[in-house]
């Protein structure tokens, strides 16, 4: 009975994923626009400038739960106003990544449905990426992980372009 219930809130799960990132799709066009042209047209950039920014949030947050954690004998007050960036840094980066996995999904439906319309495509897409990082082991700590900072790469990418050197004006 308990695998029942697991099953469902699985697909359930799986839905309302799917449901949020064709919303962030119709609520943030432009920005899952740039971000997935960044994807495609630059991955490895991508992937790297989303470990980095990880890594670097991550060691942020661990070091500031630390400090937080240091200051119990000062009182709860100051270790609660260390732990609130903390939070805060934990909340923008799961966004990020959420608008990241959003953007990794509409990749996945264009490049293996191209003939279907641009809803099914994403819809595709997502299922099908939710289903593969639900694989055990493989899809857990090797699948998710490279999406999840491929896409939070390439939405930091998409603010910052790179420069393209121009040629330069020949005169008449």
């Amino acid at each position: 009975m308990e695998s029942l219930g697991l099953l469902l809130v699985i697909i359930l799960s799986g839905g309302a994923l799917t449901t949020l990132f064709l919303l962030l799709d119709v609520f943030f066009p432009k920005r899952i626009r740039l971000a997935k042209q960044a994807a495609e047209a630059m991955p490895r950039r991508s992937f790297l400038i989303g470990l980095v920014n990880f890594l670097f949030l991550a060691a942020l947050v661990i070091a500031l739960i630390a400090l937080g954690d240091s200051m119990i004998a000062r009182g709860a007050v100051i270790q609660e106003v260390i732990h609130l960036p903390a939070l805060l840094i934990i909340v923008i980066l799961a966004i990020g990544i959420i608008f990241g996995l959003c953007v990794m999904t509409q990749v996945v439906g264009e490049s293996l449905f191209p003939d279907l319309t641009p809803l099914k495509q994403k819809s595709w897409g997502a299922g099908l990426l939710i289903l593969a990082c639900l694989t055990p082991f493989v899809g857990w700590f090797g699948l998710l992980p490279f999406v999840g900072l491929l896409g939070l790469g390439s939405l930091i990418g998409s603010w910052f372009p790179p420069k393209v050197k121009q040629p330069p004006e020949s005169k008449p």
